[in-house]
Order: C-alpha cells, then sequence, then structure tokens
C-alpha cells in the first residue's frame, strides 16, 4: 500500500521517478545489523515495484545521490540535538553547532542507489487508472 501511494504521489508531483537507499545504510544509522530491514531494502521493496509495474515493463534501475557519509547522526530530542557516532557516544549541542560538527566530519559523497523511473505515458496513467486498493491492475 505505502509503494502505492508513493507511486501516486510520485506522478501528482511530476517526479522523475522514486529512489531508496539499500539495507546497508539503513543498518548504519544503528550501528548494527537488521537482518529484516536489510531484507525490507534489498529485496522486498524492488520486488513489490517491480510487481507493480511489470504492465508498464519498467525495470528498477540505479541512479546516484548526493548526500554526506553515515559516519554521524544527528537527532532531535526534545528542545536537544544529540549527534552520535558507532560508539554510541552522544553529544548534546544547540542546532547550529550540531550542524557545524555534522558538517565538519561527515564528507559529502555520491552514493549509488536502486531508482525506479517513470515515463510520462506510466504517470499519465498512474493519474487516470490509479491502483486497486488491493491485489494488482492489469491493463486489457
Amino acid at each position: 500500500m505505502a509503494l502505492k501511494l508513493i507511486l501516486l504521489h510520485t506522478a501528482h508531483q511530476d517526479f522523475d521517478g522514486i529512489a531508496w537507499t539499500r539495507g546497508e545504510v539503513q543498518e548504519s544509522h544503528y550501528f548494527k545489523q537488521l537482518n529484516p530491514v536489510k531484507r525490507l531494502y534489498d529485496k522486498e521493496i524492488p520486488r513489490v515495484l517491480q510487481r507493480l509495474c511489470h504492465q508498464w515493463s519498467l525495470t528498477i534501475s540505479s541512479t546516484e545521490i548526493s548526500t554526506k557519509e553515515p559516519r554521524l547522526h544527528i537527532r532531535r530530542q526534545m528542545d536537544k540535538w544529540l549527534i552520535t557516532d558507532e560508539t554510541g557516544d552522544f553529544f548534546t549541542r544547540p542546532r547550529q553547532e550540531a550542524m557545524k560538527v555534522m558538517a565538519r566530519h561527515c564528507k559529502q559523497i555520491d552514493l549509488k542507489v536502486p531508482a525506479l523511473f517513470l515515463t510520462k505515458d506510466v504517470k499519465e496513467q498512474i493519474l487516470r487508472d490509479g491502483f486497486p486498493l488491493f491485489g494488482e491492475k492489469t491493463i486489457e
């Protein structure tokens, strides 16, 4: 259901397609192995998207996104910003200072990610016909 909504949003906003990170990137956010998360991002999401888009002969390819390496992580907790590294140490800082630490210690990288690109015709068909709530739709 979530992937159907993402595809509908992609068509409504006239985006070129969708991309997602691989499982190891998701694992890096938690500094540990998460086999169910890895399976979701590496196997389940591509499988469901291929099934949903089979009728249009779309295939999953890849693209690069520009991002920061996942060495440090930042999150907000109440009125504080916490930065953590792979040792699990937390550093509380004001937001501006936390962002400077992130910029200084996490270099810019180009990350290769899986992607599904939608053609103009496919977007028009999604907007016109949508997706069924349950199951899959086939063109007759």
